[in-house]
């Protein structure tokens, strides 16, 4: 059996999170790991996307750390669970997405718990993402989010017959090209006489993500 030993050259499984958090802007993302998210964080929002929300100046940052390295003592959820509830308190976003680096979730901290501890006093979607930082890349890590909230489209009775879902666009940021894509494709599918719901993603909130429940 052969390995491939050779460096992996497309960006990281956390930038991949980072672009899929920027794209709904009503999210946010708690990260139980070291301060580099912060690094990866200026990246996006100085040279990608000059659009983005996820560093505010004004301190209300949609990405949050809790600084904890492999050198520092782990075990205690603490950090995590007091840094997604502050932005919870002061966000008030429709999803919190709580994120492991490698060493954390190897140890098997318990983020399912802090999720269920968080959304019973919150109507906030909380949802939990798998690192993959070991094995994936970028397109990893924006797949984990959106399957994350796929899993959160409520089931409806009826479908509206001529309201379409469009998915498969990867509005990375809210820049005029990525902003055109959408009004492009969206404006073909108006001609056709189709209604676009929801686009998988689109810049759109979740609260538009998840009429797709709605679309046939």
């Amino acid at each position: 059996m052969t390995q491939d030993f050779s460096p992996r050259m497309t960006p990281p499984f956390s930038d991949g999170v980072l672009l899929a958090i920027n794209s709904i802007p009503d999210s946010a993302l708690a990260v139980e790991g070291p301060a580099c998210v912060r690094t990866k964080l200026e990246r996006i929002c100085r040279i990608h996307d000059l659009h983005s929300t996820l560093h505010d100046a004004a301190g209300g940052h949609r990405v949050c750390t809790t600084d904890r390295g492999p050198a520092s003592v782990l075990g205690s959820m603490d950090p995590l669970r007091s840094s997604a509830q502050a932005m919870l308190d002061e966000l008030h976003p429709a999803a919190l997405f709580l994120l492991p680096f490698a060493v954390q979730q190897a140890m098997g901290m318990d983020l399912e718990g802090v999720a269920a501890e968080l959304a019973r006093s919150s109507n906030t979607h909380i949802l939990t993402l798998q690192s993959l930082a070991l094995d994936g890349d970028w397109l990893d890590g924006w797949a984990t989010v959106f399957s994350a909230l796929a899993e959160r489209v409520p089931s409806v009775p009826e479908r509206h017959p001529d309201s379409v879902c469009l998915a498969g666009l990867m509005h990375t940021r809210d820049e005029a090209d990525d902003v055109a894509n959408v009004q492009g494709v969206t404006g073909l599918l108006d001609a056709l006489g189709l209604t676009v719901e929801s686009v998988w993603s689109g810049g759109g909130t979740v609260e538009q993500l998840m009429r797709a429940a709605g679309c046939r």
